[in-house]
């Protein structure tokens, strides 16, 4: 896998996990939301 599939895998995961607790605006986390999503959004971001 390329870094940037790895990457579409991992915010898919993300989405996942997020979309349980009512989060479910990929768009916005992927814009810089706020809070908690974005938060998290940038630590996996960072380890990659």
């Amino acid at each position: 896998l390329s870094e940037g599939e790895i990457f579409v895998i991992k915010l898919t995961e993300l989405k996942e996990k997020f979309s349980k607790l009512g989060y479910d605006n990929l768009e916005k986390i992927s814009e810089g939301g706020e809070g908690i999503v974005c938060e998290a959004f940038k630590e996996q971001k960072s380890t990659l």
